[in-house]
């Protein structure tokens, strides 16, 4: 257990720091993208790198992302595609057996 819990704790750690490299590299080309010509050549301070609370914070934010998804029907641009659309399936009424109480048996003498 003791290897796999190394193995595991690496590859977290691994995981931090590409995380890290990845998003202080997504900084850079917006900070590049959107430089204006009137800043006056003030340099920028560069922002300490996230730490891990942070990083677990945002991990939990992108999870309650993920759960406010919400599904909607598609419907095809194609026009071969809408006409091969089925129509939704009908149901057939369906008496729930246990909703039906049951006859009383007659006393047998």
């Amino acid at each position: 257990m003791g290897a796999e819990d190394e193995s595991i704790e690496q590859a977290v750690a691994s995981r931090r720091e590409r995380l890290l490299a990845l998003r202080a590299a997504q900084e850079l080309s917006n900070a590049s993208e959107s430089e204006e010509p009137n800043n006056n050549n003030q340099e920028e301070q560069p922002q300490p790198p996230p730490t891990v609370a942070e990083d677990e914070e945002q991990q939990q934010q992108d999870g309650e992302e993920k759960l406010s998804m919400k599904f909607r029907n598609y419907v095809p641009h194609d026009k071969h595609l809408q006409e091969g659309k089925l129509a939704p399936a009908v149901l057939p009424k369906f008496e729930d057996p246990v909703s039906v109480p049951e006859p009383e048996p007659q006393p047998t003498e």
